[in-house]
């Protein structure tokens, strides 16, 4: 779905606190000494994990800290404004560091994620307000980086490679160790980011101009270096995809194609009434749209465009996976299936979950939507959710995995990672 940033939306799920807001500085926060409000701070986030019972939760492993929030010695908390100055996370008003003593704050209904957070007729799990039995055995992520921004443009704003996350705030592009550590600036932006990609060298990724429909399509080193401008638009720019010779960005009318060093574009679909999910294979590029709604493909060359599914695809997140698109559509929002040859009949893959982001592996499927992040495997199954999520319409959340980790945007801005 595209949002608009002057409308006003309903916000479902998300408990009192300003932490959680749609967009967000890069800077992280932390509480105030009193630990009754966030404050601001310099620092970044990255946990640790221990054992809490059947769950992994989580805990901070410095204090060190010398911040608003400081103390020493700390440990404890999960929520994404809890940040020692020494990178590690610390949470000062539960009962591991500085006397606070607002208790846990991970499972605490009352206190949930940090101090005076209450959830009204939901339980606290692994400190998010959640619905009671949604994540019925949660596993608690490690949260790598705050800030994080969906720039309207819901499921495209993570990416993740072998060894980092790479993610937009509101005005830069930034990068995280799946490790742990300092967030880095890859780059600072002219304008808005909405959507992100990466290949083997660079980071790739569509913005729009404040105050203007002009977008623009940019590149930078893994590393960060100084930006590249691979194209521009006179029209707003959406999802970005990257192949081994070209990048595909769908614009408010169109699917675009440009080499990867820039040059000339070619529009390789029209008419398409905001492009907003993108997906490529070895031959062919894939995409969902707006308003009409509809699947379609089109080599990635150029040619005759294909429509795969006219009547389940809604404006939503795409993967494409050994032969068959998985996307969201219809009126529940079900995920629907189908294969990539023209012509095939699409089928249901799981009802009603809402999902707002998908990414897959080799054997499952991952998605984030209104209560969780959840796996099922490609051959068909259970929905498994696997934790809980801050989430809110608009929806600002990405997930995206690797051989080893499942990373997510939720709507508070944190960045999360959960072992597979």
């Amino acid at each position: 779905m595209i949002w608009a940033p002057s409308m006003t939306y309903r916000v479902r799920r998300v408990a009192a606190g300003a932490a959680l807001v749609l967009a967000v500085s890069a800077a992280p926060l932390a509480c105030s000494a009193s630990g009754s409000s966030p404050m601001p701070t310099s620092s970044s986030t990255a946990t640790s994990s221990s054992t809490c019972g059947s769950s992994v939760c989580m805990a901070g492993t410095g204090g060190a800290g010398t911040g608003g929030a400081g103390g020493t010695g700390g440990s404890g908390g999960s929520h994404p404004t809890d940040a020692g100055t020494d990178g590690a996370s610390v949470h000062p008003d539960s009962d591991g560091g500085d006397g606070g003593g607002c208790g846990d704050v991970m499972t605490d209904p009352n206190n949930c994620g940090y101090c005076g957070n209450v959830c009204m007729l939901e339980d606290c799990v692994c400190g998010v307000c959640s619905p009671a039995g949604t994540v019925p055995n949660p596993v608690c992520p490690t949260i790598l980086a705050v800030g994080a921004s969906s720039g309207f443009q819901v499921g495209q704003t993570l990416a993740v490679n072998a060894t980092d996350a790479y993610y937009v705030t509101t005005s830069a592009v930034m990068a995280v160790s799946l490790g742990g550590g300092t967030p880095r600036l890859i780059a600072t932006t002219q304008g808005t980011p909405w959507a992100i990609a990466l290949d083997g060298t660079s980071v790739y990724w569509t913005e729009q101009s404040i105050g203007s429909n002009q977008g623009f399509v940019m590149k930078a080193p893994l590393a960060g270096g100084t930006p590249t401008m691979l194209d521009t638009s006179g029209d707003y720019v959406y999802a970005i995809a990257v192949g081994p010779t070209g990048v595909y960005y769908g614009t408010n009318a169109e699917l675009v194609r440009i080499p990867l060093a820039g040059g000339t574009s070619s529009n390789l679909a029209t008419l398409q009434q905001y492009v907003y999910g993108i997906a490529l294979d070895a031959t062919q590029a894939y995409w969902t749209t707006s308003f009409q709604g509809g699947l379609y493909s089109v080599p990635l060359a150029g040619g005759t465009v294909a429509t795969l599914d006219a009547l389940h695809s809604t404006p939503g997140p795409l993967v494409v996976r050994d032969g068959r698109a998985y996307y969201s559509g219809g009126a529940n929002d079900d995920l629907w299936s189908v294969s990539l040859t023209p012509g095939s009949t699409p089928t249901s893959f799981a009802t009603e979950q809402g999902e707002v982001g998908l990414a897959a592996d080799a054997t499952d499927l991952y998605l984030i939507g209104g209560d969780y992040v959840a796996r099922i495997p490609l051959a068909g199954g259970a929905v498994v959710p696997l934790s809980p999520v801050n989430y809110a319409d608009p929806p600002s959340v990405s997930i995206a995995v690797n051989d080893t980790s499942v990373v997510w945007i939720d709507s508070s801005g944190a960045v999360s990672l959960l072992a597979k």
